[in-house]
């Protein structure tokens, strides 16, 4: 079967979309950074693949050996179009725009030439548009149509992640939420994200840069920093909603089936009843019954969450997850609950901190590493593996702040808590 993005079809993807002319001067980049270009279309959503269509002058002579980087060449319109085959790979149209950028450079001046990129979205499909001028790339085109100060700004945003030390946001706040947003899809384990005023550092577990982790969270601010256009992410959205609500109608059923099959019953549960909810039943119970858990890390734990105001109200156990025994936390009119989760297979507590909201959204900040959103159910979660609990509770402060609504206030007995646990698990859909 024909390769569905082969150069050709890449051609006949975008030459009807009308390119506009951009205001002012042309935009120019060396030939060479050619895959700067096409970085952000990358940034915008990796399924893009590159095509470069190039008609040199009449008397132009050239001879450029295209098979030393495995190009696919047609001839279209008295020029050609030239690219690779689909690979499949995330990083595999970067590398091939690169390997074309470095024949380019041999082109005549005033050679037409224009970058194309199409994918299964109509968010990939975009042309740059322009002439060749001395080996630069002078570019006075664009779908979509795009003044020259955003294109100049997409730029300085995709050199940022070729250097590949630390990506620029617009505000400190946009940093901190593009690195909650990273962590939230990443579920990162031995790589760490800082954020340091409005630059954004990614490292690997040894502490170094980590170029290829920083370009998956530059998408994260490539798309906050260009909400309101000229890309129109909303293909984007309705696919990841569209997923996430298969998710939660599969994990539903597996619950149903589960609770079924498999009646849950805590033996971790001391037998008085805190709460018998539509989700579960909550029961009393002492979290140094864990195998695990001595009474001196309890007394630690509960000197750090005094530190930050909390109060203990006690430990119970969700015959939901009956193998977790939970240290619930609170403090006098505040809007947040604390908690510590004991599980039998753990050897460290989780630790998260909780807060409802009046437009039925809650939010919650974990060590737990690779916690997922319900953004249609405005389930909002975010991890922090390496924070310690100052820092986990700062966090989830600024996130609570930032969020465009009113917090509940969290009310400090253990029935409420288990009340407040129960509601979020009905709203998950697991009953």
């Amino acid at each position: 079967m024909e390769d569905f993005l082969n150069p050709k079809n890449i051609w006949l993807q975008t030459s009807t979309l009308k390119e506009i002319a951009l205001p002012g001067e042309p935009v120019e980049i060396p030939i060479q950074e050619l895959k700067i270009l096409f970085q952000i279309i990358w940034l915008a959503d990796d399924g893009a693949q590159p095509a470069v269509f190039i008609k040199t002058p009449v008397q132009a002579d050239i001879n450029i050996q295209w098979d030393q980087v495995d190009a696919i060449t047609h001839k279209i319109n008295e020029g050609i179009i030239v690219g690779h085959e689909e690979t499949g790979s995330k990083w595999g149209a970067l590398r091939a725009i690169e390997d074309l950028s470095c024949l380019l450079m041999d082109l005549p001046s005033d050679t037409e030439m224009e970058l194309l990129a199409a994918g299964e979205l109509h968010l990939n499909r975009q042309r740059y548009k322009g002439m060749v001028r001395n080996k630069q790339f002078l570019i006075t085109h664009t779908y979509p149509a795009m003044s020259r100060e955003i294109l100049l700004k997409a730029l300085a945003l995709s050199r940022q992640v070729e250097a590949g030390d630390f990506i620029q946001a617009e505000t400190e706040q946009q940093a901190n939420q593009v690195i909650l947003d990273a962590e939230e899809e990443l579920g990162l384990l031995k790589m760490k994200m800082e954020g340091k005023g409005c630059q954004i550092y990614a490292r690997d577990e040894k502490g170094n840069p980590d170029p290829g982790l920083l370009a998956m969270v530059a998408y994260h601010l490539f798309q906050r920093m260009f909400k309101d256009g000229p890309w129109d992410f909303s293909e984007i959205e309705r696919e990841e909603a569209d997923c996430r609500e298969a998710v939660d109608v599969l994990d539903q059923a597996v619950q149903k089936i589960a609770h079924f099959i498999f009646p849950k019953k805590s033996e971790f549960h001391d037998g008085a009843v805190v709460h018998q909810g539509k989700a579960s039943r909550f029961g009393m119970s002492n979290i140094t019954a864990m195998p695990h858990v001595v009474p001196e890390d309890i007394e630690i734990l509960d000197e750090e969450m005094k530190a930050l105001g909390f109060q203990p109200l006690g430990d119970m156990v969700c015959e939901k997850i009956s193998n977790v025994v939970i240290r619930c936390y609170a403090a006098e009119n505040s809007v947040i609950y604390g908690m510590a989760m004991a599980g039998a297979d753990q050897k460290t507590f989780v630790v998260e901190f909780y807060s409802n909201f009046d437009d039925q959204a809650s939010i919650s900040t974990s060590t737990m590493p690779g916690v997922e959103s319900r953004h249609r159910k405005k389930i909002y979660r975010y991890s922090h593996p390496w924070s310690d609990y100052k820092d986990l509770f700062a966090r989830h402060n600024q996130t609570v702040a930032d969020h465009n609504a009113n917090p509940v206030t969290a009310q400090p007995t253990l029935k409420a808590y288990a009340e407040t646990i129960d509601s979020f698990l009905v709203r998950e859909g697991k009953l």
